[in-house]
């Protein structure tokens, strides 16, 4: 039984529901994170500016007033929040990661690596959260030839590195797109609350509570966002040169099958350990952008198919 076909099992479905889930559910939880760390501080930003200008306290009939110590705690309590709860998603991004790394060791037919990896997920999480996915997505079918067929019906076990090369390729550039416009809001955000502060007149102690504190979080979230992003982008790139590595001796006929497979293995570890600690991408990007990674994964196949066969 080929790859392409392990990877149709039932079972194997399941799993790919599961991790599914499981990326909706921390995606979710990320959403809560950025209306916590990054609406709610700009909401209070406009909010002091309107209560301590004269302009509003005119126009609304209200006597001015400084709500600096209460923006102060809500910008320290949002800050914390957020570094609190992203090391939450940690465990869940392990759990997820877990997962998808079964599928991978079933599929390849890899043993798993109790060492590096820990323990197999466990088998209730895996119908639980398959059996939410299943029951929200009926009628679902994007699991299925998970591998390009081109690379999930290679020889074996050769097929095993042009199916993790996908793995290596498929976000990357998405991650590039996230950064740099991550970088363009948070300079946004970091001049117009400056401007607000800066146009109210503020003295150096509101400047601290109604700009810098509110601050703190929003910066804390980005650079989340910016340094976590880069980092993956750094490692998967390390990982292709491993894999494009592992596919050369495949070309030369310089590895024996269990040194290869081997080989496999611990580049499958390494991919493993990318996952749990990668920012997922969110469901929307991914679904712009699945035709084209899946045509250049194509495209990848066949100029080695062309090139060697």
């Amino acid at each position: 039984m080929t790859i392409s076909q392990r990877q149709n099992e039932p079972k194997n479905i399941k799993k790919l529901q599961a991790q599914r889930q499981m990326y909706s559910d921390i995606k979710f939880w990320m959403i809560f994170i950025s209306i916590v760390g990054v609406v709610l501080p700009i909401i209070v930003s406009f909010i002091t500016f309107a209560m301590n200008n004269d302009f509003f306290s005119k126009l609304l009939n209200f006597e001015k007033k400084d709500i600096g110590y209460i923006s102060a705690f809500i910008g320290i309590s949002t800050a914390i929040y957020v570094e609190i709860h992203s090391n939450f998603l940690k465990k869940l991004k392990e759990d997820a990661a877990k997962i998808q790394e079964q599928f991978d060791t079933d599929v390849f037919q890899l043993e798993w690596d109790n060492i590096n990896v820990g323990s197999k997920p466990d088998t209730g999480l895996i119908f639980n959260k398959s059996k939410k996915f299943d029951k929200k997505n009926p009628n679902y079918t994007g699991f299925s030839n998970w591998y390009t067929l081109k690379a999930a019906s290679f020889r074996y076990p050769e097929s095993i590195v042009f199916c993790q090369q996908q793995n290596l390729y498929w976000d990357s550039s998405l991650r590039k797109d996230i950064v740099l416009l991550s970088k363009i809001t948070l300079a946004a955000i970091i001049v117009i609350i400056c401007a607000l502060g800066v146009y109210n007149d503020f003295s150096l102690r509101n400047l601290v509570t109604n700009v810098v504190l509110l601050l703190l979080p929003i910066c804390l979230f980005f650079c989340k966002i910016i340094t976590e992003h880069n980092e993956t982008i750094k490692e998967m790139e390390r990982l292709r040169d491993i894999n494009e590595s592992l596919i050369e001796t495949i070309v030369s006929n310089t590895s024996t099958s269990t040194d290869f497979l081997s080989k496999c293995r611990q580049l499958q570890t390494a991919i493993y350990n990318h996952r749990k600690s990668a920012r997922p991408i969110p469901n929307w990007l991914h679904k712009k952008r699945k035709d084209d990674q899946e045509g250049e994964s194509d495209d990848r196949m066949q100029q080695y198919l062309d090139t060697h066969s």
